[in-house]
């Protein structure tokens, strides 16, 4: 994700006017990967807890806490409502018969 996120802020002049006329961005991409997008998590604590890895160190295996599971499946959620929005925003765009209208 962050290659496709690299290769759109490396698009061209023209390419990167027409995606601020159509008004979409990475923004919202960035944040879901950051965790900005996600609540803080339960009261008691973030869902990263630092104590995770010394978990699975431990050799209780790779498996996750309903709580990590449940926030990656929504994370992975909000990255294909993102990126749908961003495709769809795309499809949509229909130029002016002339340049620049």
């Amino acid at each position: 994700m962050w290659s496709w996120i690299r290769s759109v802020r490396e698009l061209g002049p023209e390419e990167r006017e027409l995606i601020a006329h159509v008004g979409i961005s990475t923004r919202d991409v960035e944040a879901v990967l950051l965790g900005e997008a996600l609540d803080a998590g339960p009261a008691d604590g973030p869902v990263d807890s630092p104590a995770l890895p010394a978990k699975r160190a431990a050799g209780r295996g790779p498996r996750l806490a309903p709580v990590e599971l449940a926030a990656l499946v929504r994370r992975v959620e909000l990255l294909a409502e993102h990126f749908e929005a961003f495709e769809v925003a795309l499809l949509r765009y229909r130029p002016g018969t002339y340049r620049g209208s």
